[in-house]
C-alpha cells in the first residue's frame, strides 16, 4: 500500500442484492462486492470506510476526492476507462426480468416491442434497451420499447408490482443471485441475455491504490478464495480469472 494509507473510502448505492444491502442493523453493508472488498483489505491490511450514496454520484465523487473506490455493479466501458482506472473483479451480461409467472409472455426482443420496461438511471440499460429496440422492433416495423426510467436500485421491483413495468433490464448477476435466494417475485427471461461486460471497481485516474488491489484480488482468485464468495452468493457464472485493469476482451 502507499506509505500512510490506513483507511480507504468506498461509495456505493445500497438496496440491490447481491450487491450491497443493508444488514438486519439497518447501518452495516453487506454484500458480494462488500465481502471481495472486505477481503481485499484484510490482506492489504487496511480499514474500508463505506458511504451509502445515490449510484449517479459515486464515480463523480471519485473525481472529487470524496471517495478512494466507487463499486456497485459498474460495468467497464471505454468512455468510463478514459476518466477513471478501472479494476475487474467478474464478468456479467444484462437479462431481462418479469414478474413471476411472465404474464406478458415474454421470451424474445421482439416480445419487448411496445412493452414498458424499467432501466435505471445512470447505468448502460438505456442504452441497451435503445439499441435492443432499434435492432428487433424499429427496423422491423413494430412499436419502440418504452423505457421506464427510476433511480433507486430496487425501483424496478416497485415499478412492476405496481404495474408500471412490464420487465426489467438488469445484471446476469442480480437474476442469478435472486434465484439463488429463492425468495423473489421475479423470473429470469431465459435466452434473453444481451451486452455482455465486465465490473470494475473504479479508482480515480492513475490511482496508487490500483496496483495493491490488483494484486491482493489476483491471489484471492489464484487461491480459490474468491470462488468461494462468489459461490456463496449463488454466483457460479462469469467469474474472472484475471484481475486486470485493461479492457476485457470481447
Amino acid at each position: 500500500m502507499p506509505s500512510g494509507v490506513s483507511t480507504v473510502k468506498i461509495a456505493t448505492a445500497v438496496g440491490l442484492a447481491p450487491y450491497e444491502v443493508f444488514g438486519s442493523d439497518g447501518k452495516t453493508i453487506e454484500g458480494y462486492e462488500p465481502d471481495i472488498l472486505n477481503e481485499i483489505a484484510k490482506r492489504l491490511g487496511v480499514k474500508l470506510e463505506w458511504t451509502a450514496a445515490k449510484f449517479e454520484t459515486i464515480m463523480p465523487g471519485v473525481n472529487a476526492d470524496r471517495y478512494d473506490i466507487a463499486i456497485n455493479g459498474i460495468f467497464y466501458t471505454e468512455e468510463r476507462a478514459a476518466q477513471f482506472s478501472l479494476l475487474s473483479y467478474f464478468g456479467d451480461s444484462a437479462t431481462v426480468l418479469v414478474p413471476k409467472g411472465n404474464p406478458e409472455g415474454i421470451a424474445t426482443p421482439e416480445d419487448l416491442c411496445g412493452k414498458n420496461v424499467a432501466v435505471q438511471t445512470g447505468t448502460m440499460y438505456p442504452d441497451a434497451i435503445t439499441k435492443l429496440s432499434k435492432a428487433n422492433c424499429e427496423a422491423k416495423d413494430l412499436p419502440a420499447i418504452k423505457q421506464v426510467v427510476y433511480g433507486d436500485s430496487a425501483g424496478h421491483v416497485l415499478l412492476m408490482n405496481q404495474g408500471r413495468a412490464d420487465a426489467t433490464a438488469t445484471a446476469r448477476l442480480v437474476a442469478d443471485y435472486a434465484s439463488h435466494a429463492g425468495d423473489s417475485d421475479l423470473e429470469t427471461v431465459a435466452g434473453l441475455d444481451f451486452e455482455k461486460a465486465t465490473y470494475a471497481m473504479v479508482f480515480k485516474k492513475d490511482s496508487k491504490l490500483v496496483a495493491p488491489f490488483q494484486k491482493a484480488l489476483q491471489s484471492m482468485i489464484d487461491d480459490g478464495t474468491y470462488g468461494k464468495i462468489a459461490d456463496e452468493w449463488g454466483l457460479s457464472q462469469s467469474q474472472i480469472s484475471d484481475a486486470s485493469t485493461d479492457a476485457p476482451t470481447p
